[in-house]
C-alpha cells in the first residue's frame, strides 16, 4: 500500500480525502459523504467541513471553524472537538487564527494549520488599521488527540505580506518531509531545516502521489508536475474545486456538478462534456429529487387553501398555476371558477440534489343544488335569487301550442313530477293551460281549453320527495 500524503482542498469549496479503507470522503455544505469502493454513496456525518484530511494511520482531521480529530472512520469513531487558536499576538489579543485554509500532519502526528490571520499584526500608519499575514501554526499531537478543549499552537512560518502572497489555499508534506504551501499565485517549500524557496504558479489545490509527483488543480484543469518540474495538463475542467490522490494512484477531483475519478491518471482521455469536459468517470453527482405533490378534488366556493409539496431535497418550492380557474400567491391557492386546475411546483437545487418539478391536476366542480325536505314556514334564498341552469332535460323551459296542444320531451318526468304552466300572452285564441298527460321518463303534454290556441307558454318542473 503506497504512503498516503495528506492534503486539503481550497477553503472556498468543501473538503475531500481518501481513507485507509480506500473509500472517498467528501463534504457538502451540510454533510460528510462516503463513497465506498463498490460505488455506494452514504452519509457519515450530518455536518459540513471545508477541510477533510486523513493521516497515515487512518485518523481524520476536519475543520469547520474548529479543529476536529477523529480517531478512525467518521461516524463510527470518537470525535474530539477543539477550539484551535494562535499564539497571542500583542496586536491581536484574541489569538484568533481567522479562516484556516489548510491542514497537514507531520510524521510525528503534530498538526499544522494554514491560518489566514496567524501572523504578527502590522498597523497602517495612515489608516490605523491592523493587518495580519497568513501563517503556519503547529499544534502538538498530544493536544490534538486529547478529548476536546482549547488548544494553542506555535507559529512556525509567516507568509510575507504583499500582493505576491494573494490567498493561501492549500498545504501538505511531500515525501522528503518538506512543507509545501500553496497560495493562489505562488507555491512555497519549507525544508525541515527551515530553508524557504518559492515558485510562481496559479492553482487552487494540490496533492502528491507515492512517486513524488505533485497533482494540482486550477481553473484550466488537473496538472501533473514531475519531481524534475515538468508539467502536463492531464484533464480539462474549468470549475475545478480540489484534487486528491488515492491509493493505487487513483485521482479524484471535485468540479462541475459532482466528484470525479480520472479514467487514466496519465492521459484522462475519456471526456464527459456534460460535466465540463473532465477526463474521467463521475462517481458522485447531484441526483433528481423525489417530489410528492397532491391536491384533492374541490367544490367551487372552497376557501383559499395552502399547498405544500414534499421532497427528499431541502430546496425551496415555488408554485404557479399553469391551467384552470385559480390564482396562487406564495403557496396559497384561490379558486376563481369550476373546471380542472393544474398547479406546477418547482423546487430549487440543493446540496446533493438537482432542481425538480412536479405538476398536479385536480377537479373543481360546482356545488350541487340544495334539496329541501318537509319545508315549513320560510327558508333563505341567496341574494342573487334562485338560478336554474339549462341543458339536456331542463326543469325550466318554454313551448308553443299548435292547435291547442304541445308535447315536451323530457326524460326526467316521473309520476310525482309537478308541472307549473304560465302563458306568455303571445299568439292567438289564448285559453287556459293544463297538463293532459305525463309519460314517465319520456314526455309530458300541455293542452289549452281552446283547441285553436297557438300561444307560447313557460313551464317549471319540481319533484316531490
Amino acid at each position: 500500500m503506497p504512503t498516503r500524503i495528506n492534503a486539503t482542498p481550497a477553503t472556498f469549496y468543501y473538503g475531500m480525502a481518501v481513507g485507509l479503507d480506500g473509500a472517498l470522503y467528501f463534504s457538502t455544505a451540510d454533510k460528510l459523504m462516503k463513497i465506498s469502493s463498490d460505488g455506494t454513496a452514504s452519509q457519515v456525518l450530518s455536518s459540513g467541513y471545508h477541510l477533510v484530511v486523513v493521516d497515515g494511520s487512518g485518523n481524520f482531521y476536519l475543520h469547520d471553524g474548529h479543529l476536529h480529530f477523529v480517531s478512525g472512520v467518521p461516524g463510527s469513531s470518537s470525535m474530539f472537538d477543539h477550539q484551535d487558536i494562535t499564539p497571542t499576538d500583542p496586536n491581536n489579543g484574541t489569538g484568533d487564527p481567522g479562516e484556516v485554509r489548510g491542514i497537514a500532519v507531520g510524521s510525528n502526528g503534530d498538526v499544522y494549520t494554514l491560518s489566514l490571520l496567524g501572523g504578527t499584526g502590522v498597523q497602517d500608519q495612515d489608516s490605523g488599521l491592523w493587518s495580519f499575514p497568513p501563517a503556519v501554526i503547529k499544534y502538538s499531537a498530544a493536544d490534538v488527540t486529547t478529548d476536546g478543549g482549547e488548544i494553542t499552537g506555535t507559529k512556525v512560518f509567516e507568509l510575507p505580506m504583499g500582493s505576491s502572497v494573494a490567498f493561501p489555499v492549500h498545504m501538505l508534506f511531500d515525501l522528503s518531509g518538506n512543507l509545501l504551501i500553496l497560495t493562489s499565485n505562488c507555491r512555497y517549500k519549507i525544508t525541515p531545516g527551515g530553508t524557504v524557496t518559492s515558485v510562481i504558479t496559479a492553482a487552487s489545490s494540490m496533492d502528491m502521489d507515492s512517486d513524488g509527483n505533485l497533482w494540482t488543480g486550477d481553473y484550466v484543469g488537473i496538472h501533473k508536475i514531475l519531481p524534475n518540474g515538468s508539467t502536463t495538463l492531464i484533464a480539462a475542467l474549468q470549475s475545478l474545486h480540489n484534487v486528491v490522490v488515492g491509493y493505487g494512484g487513483s485521482v479524484y477531483c471535485m468540479g462541475g456538478l459532482g466528484v470525479y475519478q480520472l479514467v487514466s491518471s496519465e492521459t484522462g482521455t475519456t471526456a464527459n462534456p456534460t460535466h465540463g469536459g473532465v477526463g474521467g468517470t463521475i462517481v458522485f453527482t447531484a441526483v433528481d429529487p423525489t417530489i410528492t405533490f397532491t391536491v384533492p378534488d374541490l367544490i367551487y366556493g372552497h376557501a383559499p387553501f395552502a399547498v405544500n409539496a414534499t421532497s427528499n431535497s431541502a430546496g425551496a418550492f415555488t408554485y404557479t398555476v399553469t391551467g384552470g380557474n385559480a390564482t396562487v400567491s406564495g403557496n396559497i391557492v384561490t379558486l376563481t371558477g369550476s373546471g380542472d386546475v393544474t398547479l406546477h411546483a418547482a423546487q430549487a437545487a440543493a446540496t446533493g440534489y438537482t432542481a425538480g418539478t412536479k405538476n398536479v391536476t385536480f377537479a373543481v366542480t360546482d356545488a350541487p343544488a340544495p334539496v329541501y325536505s318537509d319545508v315549513k314556514g320560510t327558508f333563505d334564498v341567496p341574494s342573487g335569487g334562485l338560478k336554474f341552469q339549462a341543458g339536456s332535460n331542463p326543469r325550466v323551459g318554454s313551448g308553443t301550442l299548435v292547435a291547442g296542444a304541445c308535447t315536451i320531451n323530457n326524460t326526467t318526468i316521473s309520476p310525482s313530477s309537478q308541472i307549473f304552466l304560465q302563458t306568455k300572452g303571445t299568439g292567438s285564441n289564448v285559453g287556459s293551460l293544463y297538463v293532459s298527460a305525463k309519460v314517465p321518463a319520456v314526455s309530458f303534454t300541455v293542452h289549452s281549453t281552446n283547441s285553436s290556441d297557438t300561444s307560447d307558454f313557460e313551464y317549471f318542473i319540481i319533484e316531490l320527495v
